[in-house]
């Protein structure tokens, strides 16, 4: 039998690198960088990673005290943890940019924006709703989603995991498969933007906790071979990706669209399952103050990356500079605090803990 898992810094670390995966991808995407090496891969899944991540740290942090905390309390929790900066960046946005930022096609409503300040615009199945003002914000309103599910479905998971994960897997390949969303053969970019379906990342995550729970610590020569194995895997698993895609689109249209971006996902849950333990050349690699620090502003680099991308400048270093110097900022002075504060105000023993979201 193991001990309990308390503290995961190699975890912290790796949100870097999947914030900084999605850095790069929109750099190509504007022509700031060269793309024709990254276009055998398909970057767009670090957000995958993100989720699956989410539903581990959640279900190590809330699985065992929930009650204890409520659910009214952890949801806002959470929203402190991924609101004020989300707002602070559209409110930027809008001063900065107000054309080159909010309207997307010429499209963009009021009722979009208002949308984006709720975070409800992923439940909206048109791409001048979902990726307007922050284009990347789509995936928070994704997160607050599944914070409201997350006290309803931690204790199923925690009752049985692999259960719990197979009947939501199977009811979203379900709905994908009568097109529940309405699109038809057009584009099926919805599916991977709308928060039901990427449910089963966040309950993949959140069972393979379970899984991990009290589990025995491999040593450092096993638990090094293991984490190379899951990432090699999670690179052979993205590299699929579009040739997956191609092959299943003529019969399955809109499960390719959906494969396309969430297809890493078991690759994603090996690579934090063996993470999880610290007990590798990878996770201690993950687990020095600097890749500490990095996945702590990892956040904050996610958000605020894409409107100072569009902002026209040309200097790729300025860009990457900028993107860091803003949020080394935004983490200290913007979210830190609020959580801070949240946490005072309604816990009455506030802890630090591996508080990941996306980002």
């Amino acid at each position: 039998m193991g001990t309990p898992v308390r503290n995961i810094p190699s975890l912290t670390g790796m949100r870097f690198f999947a914030s900084a995966i999605i850095v790069i991808f929109h750099a190509a995407q504007i022509g700031m960088i060269g793309n024709a090496w990254l276009s055998i891969f398909t970057p767009a899944q670090a957000v995958s990673l993100f989720y699956v991540l989410s539903g581990f740290i959640l279900q190590l942090n809330y699985g065992d005290r929930l009650h204890q905390v409520g659910a009214i309390k952890f949801f806002m929790l959470r929203v402190a943890r991924i609101y004020p900066l989300h707002f602070v960046v559209c409110v930027s946005s809008l001063l900065a940019l107000p054309t080159a930022v909010t309207l997307i096609n010429g499209q963009t409503t009021i009722a979009d924006t208002l949308a984006v300040f709720t975070l409800t615009q992923a439940w909206i199945p048109r791409i001048s709703a979902f990726f307007a003002i922050n284009g990347v914000s789509w995936s928070i309103s994704v997160e607050l989603f599944f914070y409201l599910c997350f006290p309803f479905l931690s204790p199923l998971v925690k009752k049985s995991p692999a259960f719990t994960f197979g009947v939501v897997t199977a009811a979203v390949i379900f709905l994908i498969q009568i097109d529940v969303l309405g699109t038809g053969t057009g584009s099926a970019l919805p599916y991977a933007i709308n928060p039901i379906m990427r449910l089963p990342e966040f309950v993949l995550g959140a069972s393979l906790f379970e899984l991990r729970r009290n589990r025995r610590e491999p040593g450092f020569n096993a638990a090094t071979v293991f984490e190379a194995t899951a990432l090699l895997s999670v690179i052979a698993l993205n590299l699929a990706a579009e040739p997956v895609r191609l092959m299943l689109h003529d019969t399955f249209p809109i499960l390719a669209r959906w494969f396309q971006d969430t297809g890493s996902m078991p690759a994603f849950g090996a690579l934090i399952f063996i993470l999880s333990f610290n007990a590798g050349m990878l996770s201690r690699s993950l687990s020095n103050k600097v890749m500490i620090f990095l996945g702590e502003i990892s956040f904050a680099l996610y958000l605020a990356h894409q409107p100072i991308m569009n902002y026209g400048l040309s200097n790729l270093w300025l860009v990457l500079a900028l993107c860091f110097g803003v949020s080394v900022i935004a983490y200290k002075f913007i979210e830190l605090p609020s959580l801070a504060w949240t946490k005072r105000h309604l816990l009455s023993h506030p802890t630090r803990t591996n508080e990941a979201v996306h980002g």
